[in-house]
């Protein structure tokens, strides 16, 4: 092997030998037994990511989520941020957004709080809980969004929980078991998306894991 090839050997390995055995492990959907609340139903979604062999900035992942949300080609109106402090060990900012989208029942326009905050050590949370939600066609029977992302790092892997919760009114004309069945689908659908996109994320990928 001559010095060149020796060079580009000895760059590969020493680029790629981290994250050599790196890999995301997700969970399928569990889904929560639909409850009934204030004449609506309450619909709930969790998925459990593993990232395994992989080295996580703790510090670094509020800062690249809200990146994401200031960007100006993002999906977001940022009306007011603030630095925040949970008194439990928990900082970072506070965020009143509003974020536009087309969904697959219609468009939203949703106004919401979203809260960004680690312990600069072992743990990470972002929280999305929306104040109002304005839907076209079939998406106006939204009226509550609620994403959780939590990670936990450890010296062995991180683990990584996505929850997703939903308020939707019933639609008149719909019965009610197709309408679990439809939204309980959809549901499950848009968080094994979404899980996904956060573990990269968090990983230190390039992706926007906000944008519907």
């Amino acid at each position: 092997m001559n010095a060149y090839f020796k060079v580009l050997a000895v760059i590969l390995l020493t680029t790629s030998a981290p994250n050599i055995f790196a890999s995301i492990s997700c969970s399928k959907p569990k889904l929560s037994k639909p409850v009934e609340h204030k004449s609506m139903y309450h619909f709930k979604a969790v998925v459990t990511c593993n990232l395994v062999g992989e080295t996580i900035n703790i510090p670094g992942i509020k800062d690249a989520y809200r990146s994401e949300i200031l960007s100006k080609d993002s999906q977001f109106v940022v009306h007011s941020q603030q630095d925040y402090d949970n008194k439990k060990g928990m900082k970072g900012y506070s965020l009143d957004v509003t974020q536009t989208y087309d969904s697959e029942n219609g468009h939203l326009v949703v106004r919401a709080n979203i809260l960004l905050l680690d312990d600069s050590a072992s743990h990470f949370t972002l929280n999305l809980k929306s104040k109002s939600v304005d839907g076209q066609d079939n998406a106006k029977y939204n009226k509550l969004i609620i994403n959780e992302v939590d990670l936990q790092h450890t010296a062995d892997d991180d683990k990584i929980v996505v929850t997703k919760e939903i308020d939707v009114e019933q639609p008149w004309y719909a019965p009610q078991e197709t309408f679990f069945d439809t939204v309980q689908s959809e549901l499950a659908d848009s968080i094994r998306k979404s899980a996904m996109l956060q573990a990269r994320k968090i990983r230190g990928d390039n992706v926007d894991a906000l944008r519907k």
